[in-house]
């Protein structure tokens, strides 16, 4: 394999197959991945998953590896959003839906593709990419998406909001209010709980909702409790 003429994050990526079969990893590899502000992160979160020291040299190998595999995780959950996005927008709402969706089944295609690649390294009931929902059950399975996006690569304040934004869509506003409330109190700062605010305006619109639905149950006390 060529990697001339690569970056080093491409070049963790494109070397996924050589260290699933237990290859020896490139040198300047090894060492950027201890050194990449993007690579780090990853790194320190999936050592404690591998019981890999982190004093071992022989284990660079195992750290490559894991931070590939993060990346990964992070690009499923991230085409899991989008695919929830697909099948919300089946749903047949007054308002027309969620908008600019990708047609379902380019996005399930694309999931599939990651599927393939990490399936091995995903719990059983996350390696089948889900099918088309019939129109009266694609708010279920845009939320599973979600679900399955969380499980995959944990939850973030993004993924706390497409779910919020989920349950509106169904007219859950208990739901929503809830998750939203979790958020606000986690916010704890003005800055923090305003940055929250335009983050909600962006996921509503993603969503097809008016900014207001979703923005409303962010711009609450930092010590609010559950609507």
């Amino acid at each position: 394999m060529n990697l001339s003429g690569l970056s080093l994050c491409t070049r963790a990526r494109v070397l996924l197959p050589r260290l699933v079969a237990g290859r020896a990893s490139n040198a300047a590899l090894a060492r950027h991945v201890g050194t990449c502000p993007r690579c780090r992160p990853a790194l320190r979160a999936a050592r404690a998953g591998l019981g890999v020291p982190a004093d071992r040299a022989d284990d660079a190998t195992a750290y490559v590896l894991a931070v590939v595999q993060a990346a990964g995780r992070a690009r499923l959950a991230g085409m899991l959003e989008e695919l929830s996005r697909a099948c919300a927008a089946r749903w047949p709402h007054p308002s027309g839906g969620v908008p600019h969706a990708r047609p379902i089944e380019e996005v399930r295609q694309d999931v599939q593709h990651l599927l393939r690649r990490l399936g091995p390294y995903l719990a059983a009931r996350d390696r089948t990419c889900p099918p088309v929902p019939a129109p009266g059950r694609a708010l279920l399975a845009a939320r599973a998406c979600l679900a399955a996006a969380e499980r995959i690569d944990g939850p973030t304040i993004e993924r706390q909001l497409h779910l919020a934004a989920c349950a509106l869509a169904a007219d859950d506003a208990t739901s929503a209010g809830a998750l939203c409330s979790g958020l606000v109190a986690e916010a704890g700062r003005a800055d923090e709980r305003a940055r929250l605010a335009r983050r909600a305006t962006q996921v509503a619109r993603a969503w097809g909702l008016p900014p207001a639905a979703l923005g409303a149950l962010v711009r609450q006390p930092a010590a609010a409790g559950c609507n």
